[in-house]
């Protein structure tokens, strides 16, 4: 039996969408305002790496991952029921440790929602969060930028 695999991005989103996703159910194809938005969100996780830089710390990138076609540093946790996969968005050099980096960048009132409630307003960000720490066994480090302002918020996790 071939298990199923989801995305680690997917792991908080509506049980319904998931259940339509194991059942082969396609979803709705994405608009070209879609990935223009989608490529703009990426130039801006582009901009908040840089302020990681220049703030001393080494990353590592991803890149286009071979197994998948995604972008990102590819990561697995593997149960008996199915099979997580995710992309990680950078690693960082920490003293001795390398550590997984998540970028979100948030428009203006996301990002002070996120300021104000942190994880508790955005449950999917922490469960593809709680992921990735899992694959990597690891802390982490989670950016979030507010695209207007450059303003970041910065978390060890």
């Amino acid at each position: 039996m071939i298990k199923p695999v989801y995305a680690m991005s997917q792991v908080g989103d509506c049980p319904r969408a998931l259940s339509a996703m194991r059942l082969g159910i396609e979803p709705t194809p994405q608009s070209h305002g879609d990935l223009s938005r989608l490529a703009h969100y990426s130039r801006c996780e582009s901009l908040a790496a840089q302020q990681i830089r220049d703030l001393g710390f080494e990353l590592q990138e991803g890149g286009l991952c071979q197994k998948c076609g995604r972008q990102g540093i590819h990561v697995e946790i593997d149960t008996p029921l199915f099979l997580l996969v995710g992309h990680l968005d950078r690693r960082m050099k920490l003293d001795s440790m390398t550590l997984p980096v998540e970028i979100k960048s948030l428009g203006k009132s996301s990002w002070m929602r996120f300021q104000k409630t942190g994880f508790a307003s955005f449950p999917g960000y922490a469960a593809q969060e709680a992921c990735y720490l899992k694959a990597e066994s690891s802390p982490g480090i989670y950016w979030v930028m507010e695209r207007d302002s450059g303003s970041s918020l910065k978390y060890c996790i």
